[in-house]
This record gives structure tokens, sequence and C-alpha cells, in this order.
């Protein structure tokens, strides 16, 4: 893994405003119909599809992903715990949150990984206690 824990924590808040900012100018340029802004809008487009899997996780983009958390591969799983930790809001991360979380959950990991994760589940159990409550 080429960050730390904490770079890698950091990395993942930076990242996620990033593609917040690339997201949002996509919806800046929808605002015309203009020939400029048709333009606009579509090389907005292209950068965030662009940049995204290098940027949704720092050092990424990881090939097989998925794959390497149920195969247990520590700095990928190290990578995942993070995400799941820190929980990054941008465009699609609630989506990649519970992915991860699911391969999380059949993936071997070292004891030190085997207690963050269970302690992350605890907390997200309480959450989704609180939230029902509200409903």
């Amino acid at each position: 893994m080429a960050y730390t824990r904490e770079e890698l924590r950091a990395k993942l808040i930076e990242n996620a405003a990033e593609i917040n900012r690339l997201h949002s100018r996509i919806h800046e340029a929808l605002h015309d119909e203009s020939d400029l802004d048709r333009r606009m809008w579509s090389q907005a487009c292209s950068d965030l599809h662009t940049r995204y899997e290098e940027l949704w996780l720092p050092g990424g983009p990881y090939p097989d992903f998925y794959n390497r958390i149920l195969a247990g591969d520590p700095d990928v799983i190290e990578v995942a715990l993070c995400f799941l930790e820190v929980r990054p809001y941008f465009f699609r991360s609630g989506y990649r949150w519970k992915t991860i979380l699911k391969k999380c959950k059949r993936a071997p990991m070292s004891a030190e990984q085997s207690t963050r994760f269970q302690v992350l589940l605890e907390k997200y159990e309480q959450w989704r206690k609180r939230r029902r409550k509200k409903i």
C-alpha cells in the first residue's frame, strides 16, 4: 500500500471532494442549451468518467478489487476498511460502500483487520437502528 492509514483516509476525503467537484460541473453545464453548454457538459461528463476509477479509491484503479478483497489481499482489505470507516460521500459512493461491506463480510482478514471490521459492523447496526426509529 502506498499510503499510511491516516494518509489513505485523508486521500479518500480529498478524492471525494474532487469527484463531487467534477460531478457538479456536469449539472452546472446543463443550465442552457447552447452549443457551448453542450460541449461543456460533454467535457464535464468525460472528465468525471475518465478520472472516477482513479479517484474513488486512492492508489486505484485496482484490478479485480472486489475479488482481491475476497481473496484476503491485506493491502486491498486495508483500502476497503478505510473506505468503510471514512464513508466518503460522492456520486455512487453508497453503492460502492455497500458492495465493499458485503465483500468484507466474506473476506479472510488479519486479527487486527477483523477487529476493526467488527467495530464497524456494530456502529453500522447502531446507525441502522437509529434510522429505523426515525422513520
